[in-house]
């Protein structure tokens, strides 16, 4: 007469635990996952909301500049016939990176300089001189936020 052979509870079944610790792996690994995704889009939430003031800027000894900058809701804004001591300030949101061309006209032989600014930090500068010289400032977002930061 043979034995009979003593029965495994359901629970403790090869074919039931690799499932069954494979499910709760890929829960944990879901969770950790959702915790991660919550976490960045609560970055990309705030850096959404920033705003910064940014002043643009001419210098130099130019007298008939052609300008371009990226003014709110990137918009672009042209203005011509502009001269050394301009200034133009625009609300630029998070996301929004600031540029400032300037250009001589192709009679003006002066220098021309662009300066960006946050607050009173300079984020950026370039100079172009003589007929149809052409200056540009460029500004990422991350700058924009760093020099607001102080």
């Amino acid at each position: 007469m043979s034995t009979p052979r003593p029965t495994t509870p359901w629970f403790r079944r090869r074919a039931v635990i690799i499932p069954l610790s494979l499910a709760v792996l890929a829960l944990v690994l879901f969770g950790a996952c959702s915790l991660y995704v919550n976490n960045a889009s609560d970055q990309v939430k705030k850096q959404a909301s920033d705003s910064f003031d940014v002043t643009y800027r001419l210098d130099g000894t130019s007298q008939d500049v052609s300008i371009t900058y990226t003014g709110p809701n990137s918009a672009l804004v042209d203005e011509s016939n502009v001269s050394s001591g301009w200034e133009a300030t625009a609300t630029l949101s998070g996301y929004d990176a600031a540029h400032l061309t300037a250009a001589n006209s192709e009679a003006e032989s002066g220098a021309v300089t662009c300066q960006i600014f946050v607050g009173e930090t300079l984020v950026s500068e370039s100079t172009a001189a003589g007929p149809g010289g052409t200056a540009q400032c460029t500004a990422t977002n991350q700058q924009l936020r760093d020099a607001a930061k102080g």
